[in-house]
C-alpha cells in the first residue's frame, strides 16, 4: 500500500504514530523498559538474575523458550533458579502452580526485554550468527572483564539490568543500535 492508497483514517493514524515517535525521541525520561529494570522490585515476586538464567539454562527450562513448566520437577527447578522456596510445588493446587509459572514467565520476559542488538560501526561485518557460546556466558564475561564486576556481583546481577548496562556501555564506546531501539519498543508496547 502506498501513501496514495491510504484511507484518511490510516493516514491520520500514521501521522499520530510519527508524532508520538518524535515526542519520545525528545523525551527527557528514560524508556519505560529501562526504568522498569532499575526501579524498586517491590512489585515483583520474581527477579531473574544471571545465576538464575544459568540455572534455568542448565535444566533446559521451558521458561527460556517462551513456555511454562509442565511438571512438578520443572516447576521445582524454576523455583530453585529464582531462589523461591516459600512453597512446595507438589503441595500446590493446579491453579496455584499455574499462577506461579506465569509469574516466573513474566519475570523472564521482563529480564530479556532490555536485550538490545548493537554493532560496532568501525567493524565492517559482525556475525550475528550463533557462534556456539550460547547467551549468558558472553553477558557474564562482559560484566566481569569489561565492566570490572566481581564474579559474585555479576552472578547476582538482574538480567534486565545487565543487558541495559552493557547496551549503555557499548553506546558510550560508539556502538550503534542495529535493530529496534528502546524508544521504538515503547511505542509498540
Amino acid at each position: 500500500m502506498t501513501p496514495v492508497d491510504m484511507s484518511p483514517e490510516e493516514e491520520k493514524g500514521l501521522r499520530e504514530l510519527q508524532a508520538e515517535l518524535a515526542g519520545l525521541d525528545k523525551s527527557p525520561w528514560q524508556p519505560r523498559v529501562v526504568s522498569t529494570a532499575f526501579t524498586s522490585r517491590s512489585g515483583h515476586a520474581f527477579t531473574l538474575t544471571m545465576q538464575g538464567w544459568i540455572d534455568l539454562d542448565f535444566v533446559k527450562s521451558p521458561l527460556l523458550n517462551g513456555g511454562l513448566p509442565t511438571s512438578v520437577a520443572e516447576l521445582e527447578d524454576a523455583l530453585a533458579a529464582f531462589k523461591h522456596s516459600a512453597c512446595s510445588p507438589a503441595k500446590l493446587e493446579p491453579h496455584e502452580a499455574a499462577v506461579l509459572a506465569r509469574r516466573m514467565r513474566a519475570a523472564v520476559d521482563r529480564a530479556f526485554a532490555t536485550s538490545l542488538k548493537m554493532r560496532n560501526p568501525r567493524v565492517q561485518s559482525e556475525s550475528m550468527d550463533n557462534d556456539g557460546f550460547g547467551g549468558w556466558v558472553l553477558i557474564l564475561a562482559a560484566l566481569i572483564s569489561g565492566l570490572g564486576m566481581s564474579r559474585t556481583d555479576a552472578l547476582e546481577c538482574p538480567v534486565d539490568q545487565a543487558f541495559a548496562i552493557l547496551a549503555g556501555d557499548k553506546h558510550n564506546k560508539g556502538w550503534i543500535v542495529s535493530a529496534e531501539n528502546y524508544r521504538s519498543r515503547e511505542v509498540k508496547g
